[in-house]
Protein backbone atom coordinates (compact mmCIF):
# COMPACT_ATOMS: atom_id res chain seq x y z
CA UNK A 1 0.00 0.00 0.00
CA UNK A 2 3.06 2.25 0.24
CA UNK A 3 4.78 3.48 3.38
CA UNK A 4 3.27 6.93 2.96
CA UNK A 5 -0.22 5.48 3.38
CA UNK A 6 0.39 3.51 6.57
CA UNK A 7 -1.05 6.25 8.77
CA UNK A 8 -4.40 5.68 7.04
CA UNK A 9 -4.55 2.42 9.03
CA UNK A 10 -4.15 4.14 12.40
CA UNK A 11 -7.86 4.06 13.27
CA UNK A 12 -8.14 0.40 12.27
CA UNK A 13 -5.13 -0.51 14.42
CA UNK A 14 -6.58 1.51 17.30
CA UNK A 15 -9.79 -0.54 17.10
CA UNK A 16 -7.71 -3.72 17.23
CA UNK A 17 -5.93 -2.47 20.34
CA UNK A 18 -9.22 -1.65 22.09
CA UNK A 19 -10.66 -5.05 21.14
CA UNK A 20 -7.67 -6.96 22.48
CA UNK A 21 -7.63 -4.93 25.69
CA UNK A 22 -11.36 -5.48 26.24
CA UNK A 23 -10.88 -9.24 25.96
CA UNK A 24 -7.84 -9.21 28.28
CA UNK A 25 -5.49 -10.67 25.66
CA UNK A 26 -2.11 -10.79 27.38
CA UNK A 27 -0.03 -12.02 24.44
CA UNK A 28 1.58 -9.28 22.33
CA UNK A 29 0.42 -8.31 18.86
CA UNK A 30 3.26 -7.80 16.37
CA UNK A 31 2.23 -6.18 13.09
CA UNK A 32 4.75 -6.80 10.30
CA UNK A 33 5.15 -3.81 7.98
CA UNK A 34 6.68 -4.97 4.69
CA UNK A 35 6.95 -1.53 3.09
CA UNK A 36 9.86 0.19 1.36
CA UNK A 37 10.40 2.94 3.91
CA UNK A 38 12.44 5.93 2.70
CA UNK A 39 15.77 6.75 4.30
CA UNK A 40 15.54 9.61 6.78
CA UNK A 41 11.82 9.27 7.51
CA UNK A 42 10.84 7.59 10.76
CA UNK A 43 7.74 5.97 9.33
CA UNK A 44 7.26 3.63 12.29
CA UNK A 45 7.30 6.46 14.85
CA UNK A 46 4.85 8.43 12.72
CA UNK A 47 2.47 5.47 12.58
CA UNK A 48 2.80 4.83 16.31
CA UNK A 49 2.01 8.50 16.99
CA UNK A 50 -1.04 8.33 14.71
CA UNK A 51 -2.36 5.27 16.55
CA UNK A 52 -1.69 6.92 19.92
CA UNK A 53 -3.65 9.96 18.74
CA UNK A 54 -6.55 7.71 17.72
CA UNK A 55 -6.45 6.26 21.25
CA UNK A 56 -6.15 9.63 22.98
CA UNK A 57 -9.76 9.51 24.16
CA UNK A 58 -9.32 6.10 25.77
CA UNK A 59 -8.30 5.31 29.33
CA UNK A 60 -4.66 5.41 30.41
CA UNK A 61 -4.80 1.61 30.75
CA UNK A 62 -5.70 1.19 27.07
CA UNK A 63 -2.95 3.57 26.01
CA UNK A 64 -0.42 1.75 28.19
CA UNK A 65 -1.58 -1.57 26.74
CA UNK A 66 -0.83 -0.22 23.27
CA UNK A 67 2.68 0.83 24.26
CA UNK A 68 3.54 -2.46 25.95
CA UNK A 69 1.65 -5.05 23.90
CA UNK A 70 1.71 -3.88 20.27
CA UNK A 71 4.81 -4.04 18.09
CA UNK A 72 5.00 -2.16 14.79
CA UNK A 73 7.71 -4.21 13.20
CA UNK A 74 9.57 -3.42 9.95
CA UNK A 75 10.11 -6.48 7.79
CA UNK A 76 11.85 -7.11 4.48
CA UNK A 77 10.25 -9.45 1.97
CA UNK A 78 12.23 -9.65 -1.28
CA UNK A 79 9.64 -11.59 -3.24
CA UNK A 80 8.63 -9.96 -6.53
CA UNK A 81 4.83 -9.76 -6.65
CA UNK A 82 3.56 -8.37 -9.97
CA UNK A 83 0.00 -7.40 -10.73
CA UNK A 84 -1.84 -10.44 -12.11
CA UNK A 85 -5.16 -11.26 -13.72
CA UNK A 86 -7.88 -11.95 -11.16
CA UNK A 87 -8.96 -14.99 -13.16
CA UNK A 88 -5.69 -16.82 -12.52
CA UNK A 89 -6.18 -19.78 -10.18
CA UNK A 90 -2.56 -19.73 -9.08
CA UNK A 91 -1.39 -16.20 -9.92
CA UNK A 92 2.14 -16.10 -8.54
CA UNK A 93 4.66 -18.79 -9.52
CA UNK A 94 6.82 -19.74 -6.55
CA UNK A 95 10.39 -18.57 -6.99
CA UNK A 96 12.93 -21.29 -6.33
CA UNK A 97 15.55 -19.07 -4.67
CA UNK A 98 13.78 -16.77 -2.25
CA UNK A 99 15.53 -14.94 0.56
CA UNK A 100 14.15 -15.33 4.08
CA UNK A 101 11.73 -12.85 5.59
CA UNK A 102 13.89 -10.45 7.60
CA UNK A 103 12.25 -8.99 10.71
CA UNK A 104 13.44 -6.12 12.92
CA UNK A 105 14.22 -7.78 16.26
CA UNK A 106 14.45 -4.46 18.12
CA UNK A 107 10.77 -3.63 17.44
CA UNK A 108 9.40 -7.10 18.24
CA UNK A 109 7.31 -7.36 21.41
CA UNK A 110 8.32 -10.51 23.30
CA UNK A 111 5.81 -12.86 24.89
CA UNK A 112 6.09 -14.45 28.33
CA UNK A 113 8.97 -16.68 27.17
CA UNK A 114 11.09 -13.54 26.65
CA UNK A 115 12.51 -15.18 23.51
CA UNK A 116 12.30 -14.33 19.84
CA UNK A 117 10.34 -16.93 17.84
CA UNK A 118 12.15 -19.53 15.75
CA UNK A 119 10.24 -19.91 12.50
CA UNK A 120 11.33 -21.51 9.20
CA UNK A 121 12.18 -18.90 6.59
CA UNK A 122 12.25 -16.01 9.09
CA UNK A 123 15.37 -14.26 10.39
CA UNK A 124 15.25 -11.66 13.16
CA UNK A 125 17.90 -8.98 12.68
CA UNK A 126 19.46 -6.41 14.99
CA UNK A 127 20.49 -3.93 13.69
CA UNK A 128 17.91 -3.94 10.94
CA UNK A 129 19.21 -0.92 9.04
CA UNK A 130 21.71 -2.84 6.85
CA UNK A 131 18.95 -5.13 5.54
CA UNK A 132 16.61 -2.19 4.99
CA UNK A 133 19.25 -0.19 3.09
CA UNK A 134 20.23 -3.14 0.89
CA UNK A 135 16.63 -3.85 -0.06
CA UNK A 136 15.75 -0.22 -0.82
CA UNK A 137 18.98 1.05 -2.38
CA UNK A 138 20.01 -2.03 -4.35
CA UNK A 139 16.99 -4.27 -4.92
CA UNK A 140 14.32 -1.57 -5.30
CA UNK A 141 16.73 0.77 -7.07
CA UNK A 142 17.67 -1.78 -9.75
CA UNK A 143 14.05 -2.85 -10.16
CA UNK A 144 13.12 0.78 -10.81
CA UNK A 145 16.04 1.25 -13.21
CA UNK A 146 15.02 -1.74 -15.32
CA UNK A 147 11.44 -0.47 -15.30
CA UNK A 148 12.10 3.14 -16.32
CA UNK A 149 14.87 2.37 -18.80
CA UNK A 150 12.87 -0.52 -20.23
CA UNK A 151 9.75 1.60 -20.61
CA UNK A 152 11.75 4.34 -22.32
CA UNK A 153 13.21 1.74 -24.71
CA UNK A 154 9.76 0.39 -25.53
CA UNK A 155 9.80 -2.88 -23.60
CA UNK A 156 6.57 -4.16 -22.08
CA UNK A 157 7.98 -6.95 -19.91
CA UNK A 158 10.67 -6.61 -17.25
CA UNK A 159 12.12 -9.96 -18.32
CA UNK A 160 12.70 -8.51 -21.80
CA UNK A 161 14.09 -5.19 -20.60
CA UNK A 162 16.71 -6.75 -18.32
CA UNK A 163 18.11 -8.75 -21.27
CA UNK A 164 18.77 -5.60 -23.29
CA UNK A 165 22.60 -5.37 -23.27
CA UNK A 166 22.72 -1.60 -22.68
CA UNK A 167 20.12 -1.64 -19.92
CA UNK A 168 21.68 -4.65 -18.21
CA UNK A 169 25.15 -3.05 -18.29
CA UNK A 170 23.86 0.20 -16.76
CA UNK A 171 21.88 -1.62 -14.08
CA UNK A 172 24.71 -4.03 -13.29
CA UNK A 173 27.21 -1.20 -12.79
CA UNK A 174 24.74 0.81 -10.70
CA UNK A 175 23.94 -2.20 -8.52
CA UNK A 176 27.59 -3.00 -7.89
CA UNK A 177 28.41 0.62 -7.05
CA UNK A 178 25.75 0.83 -4.35
CA UNK A 179 26.17 -2.73 -3.10
CA UNK A 180 29.93 -2.32 -2.70
CA UNK A 181 29.39 0.86 -0.68
CA UNK A 182 26.88 -0.90 1.57
CA UNK A 183 28.98 -4.02 2.04
CA UNK A 184 31.96 -1.84 2.96
CA UNK A 185 29.91 -0.11 5.68
CA UNK A 186 27.85 -2.98 7.07
CA UNK A 187 28.23 -6.66 7.88
CA UNK A 188 26.19 -9.07 5.76
CA UNK A 189 28.11 -12.24 6.58
CA UNK A 190 25.11 -13.70 8.42
CA UNK A 191 22.72 -13.22 5.49
CA UNK A 192 21.96 -15.47 2.55
CA UNK A 193 24.14 -13.30 0.29
CA UNK A 194 27.39 -12.64 2.10
CA UNK A 195 29.14 -10.93 -0.82
CA UNK A 196 28.01 -7.89 -2.78
CA UNK A 197 28.45 -9.52 -6.19
CA UNK A 198 26.39 -12.55 -5.13
CA UNK A 199 23.51 -10.32 -4.08
CA UNK A 200 23.64 -8.31 -7.32
CA UNK A 201 23.70 -11.44 -9.49
CA UNK A 202 20.81 -12.93 -7.54
CA UNK A 203 18.47 -9.96 -7.95
CA UNK A 204 19.26 -9.38 -11.64
CA UNK A 205 18.71 -13.06 -12.45
CA UNK A 206 15.31 -12.90 -10.78
CA UNK A 207 14.18 -10.05 -13.03
CA UNK A 208 14.80 -12.38 -15.98
CA UNK A 209 11.77 -14.54 -15.16
CA UNK A 210 9.08 -14.35 -17.86
CA UNK A 211 6.73 -16.52 -15.76
CA UNK A 212 6.23 -13.59 -13.39
CA UNK A 213 4.71 -11.52 -16.18
CA UNK A 214 6.06 -8.38 -14.52
CA UNK A 215 5.38 -5.33 -16.70
CA UNK A 216 7.45 -2.16 -16.93
CA UNK A 217 4.31 -0.04 -16.56
CA UNK A 218 3.61 -1.60 -13.15
CA UNK A 219 7.16 -0.90 -11.99
CA UNK A 220 7.01 2.69 -13.27
CA UNK A 221 3.95 3.55 -11.20
CA UNK A 222 4.20 6.19 -8.48
CA UNK A 223 7.29 7.73 -10.04
CA UNK A 224 7.16 10.97 -8.05
CA UNK A 225 7.44 9.02 -4.78
CA UNK A 226 10.35 7.03 -6.17
CA UNK A 227 12.10 10.32 -7.01
CA UNK A 228 11.88 11.55 -3.42
CA UNK A 229 15.11 12.34 -1.58
CA UNK A 230 15.19 9.25 0.63
CA UNK A 231 13.74 6.77 -1.82
CA UNK A 232 15.39 4.17 -4.03
CA UNK A 233 16.90 6.28 -6.82
CA UNK A 234 18.10 9.53 -5.26
CA UNK A 235 18.61 7.78 -1.93
CA UNK A 236 21.05 5.36 -3.59
CA UNK A 237 22.98 8.20 -5.22
CA UNK A 238 23.19 10.17 -1.99
CA UNK A 239 24.31 7.15 0.01
CA UNK A 240 27.24 6.48 -2.33
CA UNK A 241 28.23 10.16 -2.47
CA UNK A 242 28.13 10.70 1.30
CA UNK A 243 29.88 7.42 2.08
CA UNK A 244 32.74 7.90 -0.41
CA UNK A 245 33.73 11.44 0.56
CA UNK A 246 37.44 10.70 0.23
CA UNK A 247 37.10 9.45 -3.34
CA UNK A 248 37.53 11.42 -6.55
CA UNK A 249 34.24 13.25 -7.15
CA UNK A 250 34.31 12.82 -10.92
CA UNK A 251 34.99 9.09 -10.51
CA UNK A 252 32.08 8.76 -8.09
CA UNK A 253 29.80 10.60 -10.52
CA UNK A 254 30.92 8.29 -13.33
CA UNK A 255 30.14 5.24 -11.20
CA UNK A 256 26.64 6.61 -10.62
CA UNK A 257 25.92 7.35 -14.28
CA UNK A 258 23.53 4.41 -14.60
CA UNK A 259 21.34 5.61 -11.73
CA UNK A 260 21.44 9.19 -13.00
CA UNK A 261 20.26 8.03 -16.42
CA UNK A 262 17.53 6.09 -14.66
CA UNK A 263 16.50 9.24 -12.77
CA UNK A 264 16.27 11.08 -16.09
CA UNK A 265 14.14 8.24 -17.52
CA UNK A 266 11.86 8.42 -14.47
CA UNK A 267 11.46 12.19 -14.91
CA UNK A 268 10.69 11.65 -18.59
CA UNK A 269 8.06 9.07 -17.60
CA UNK A 270 6.48 11.54 -15.15
CA UNK A 271 6.20 14.34 -17.68
CA UNK A 272 5.17 12.10 -20.61
CA UNK A 273 2.34 10.52 -18.61
CA UNK A 274 1.15 13.79 -17.07
CA UNK A 275 1.80 12.63 -13.51
CA UNK A 276 3.13 16.02 -12.40
CA UNK A 277 1.73 19.52 -12.96
CA UNK A 278 5.17 21.00 -13.52
CA UNK A 279 7.17 20.71 -16.72
CA UNK A 280 10.34 18.70 -17.16
CA UNK A 281 12.63 21.68 -16.43
CA UNK A 282 10.93 22.45 -13.11
CA UNK A 283 10.92 18.79 -12.10
CA UNK A 284 14.60 18.52 -13.01
CA UNK A 285 15.48 21.45 -10.75
CA UNK A 286 13.50 19.93 -7.90
CA UNK A 287 15.26 16.58 -8.33
CA UNK A 288 18.70 18.19 -8.54
CA UNK A 289 18.04 20.02 -5.27
CA UNK A 290 17.59 16.63 -3.57
CA UNK A 291 20.93 15.26 -4.74
CA UNK A 292 24.12 15.34 -2.71
CA UNK A 293 26.12 15.30 -5.95
CA UNK A 294 27.46 18.53 -7.46
CA UNK A 295 25.14 19.57 -10.30
CA UNK A 296 27.97 19.89 -12.83
CA UNK A 297 28.27 16.09 -12.82
CA UNK A 298 24.58 15.47 -13.52
CA UNK A 299 22.95 14.33 -16.73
Amino acid sequence: MGSGNLQDLACLFAKMVKFRYAFHIASPLNILLCENMPVGKDTISQLRSAIAFALSGESSEVRLYFETHVGLVPAINEAIVPQVEASFANPIPIEADLAPLYVDASEWKLDSSNQLPSWPGVQFKRPFEPIHLRKLLVHNMTHALVGYLGHFAGYLEMSEAVLDPEIRALVFDAANTVANALYADWRYSDTQHREADHYVSWILDRYNNPELGDQTTRVCRDALRKLEQGDRLIGAINYVVTHTLNSNTAAVAESLSGILIGVAAAMRYVTDTGCAPEGYADLREKVISRLALDSRYLV
